[in-house]
């Protein structure tokens, strides 16, 4: 791969060298240790947007693998299909807790493997790098109620307010968490201020 500062696959970035450097023997030394991307969605197999069915595929991507390669059909893994009458809303954690179980078992002790170019055996151990979704997802994934929070990293410091006319949630200040010389619009940085 190019070292040329652009980021063309996410060994190139901040993130993989930061936990290469931060776990170097548990996981960074070891090249062959897995790193996947979990992505989820809601949707409707059947193409009827007013029907009352929900499904949800829970894909695995590998990262190790070049950039042409990740996303390619026959590297995703389909982990499990969550299917239902409804949207899942908080219960996914009820469907997910055994594949997190997995998980664990993978980065903790990890699975013994054979490298067959090698040769030999190798402990190999796996982490869910990032999640890829949409922020309905995002918000089942991270057990909010519907989004109320707003933001998957403030969560408690995020203010909303619903209007009831509307029937929607609006977030308020977010502009405080700015810093006071950034340059905003005038009226919203009256208000901020």
């Amino acid at each position: 791969m190019k070292d040329d500062g652009k980021l063309r696959h996410p060994s190139n970035g901040k993130q993989w060298k930061w936990f290469d450097a931060k776990f170097p023997k548990e996981f960074g030394d070891e090249a062959r240790n897995v790193r996947f991307a979990l992505s989820t969605d809601g949707m409707n197999p059947f193409g009827d947007l007013s029907s009352s069915h929900s499904t949800w595929p829970v894909i695995l991507t590998i990262y190790n693998l070049p950039p042409y390669l990740c996303q390619k059909r026959k590297y995703l893994l389909l982990t499990m299909i969550i299917s239902g009458p409804r949207q899942l809303g908080n219960d996914i954690d009820v469907f997910l807790e055994p594949f997190m179980e997995d998980m664990k078992i993978l980065w903790e002790k990890g699975v013994n493997m054979i490298d067959a170019s090698q040769k030999e055996y190798f402990t190999l151990k796996a982490i869910i790098f990032v999640a890829i979704t949409d922020y309905p997802g995002l918000f089942s994934l991270s057990g909010q109620i519907k989004g109320k929070l707003g933001c998957v990293v403030c969560i408690d410091g995020t203010c909303y307010t619903y209007l009831s006319a509307s029937k929607k949630l609006v977030y308020m200040r977010h502009g405080r968490f700015l810093d006071k010389k950034h340059m905003l619009p005038t009226p919203f940085n009256e208000l901020v201020l």
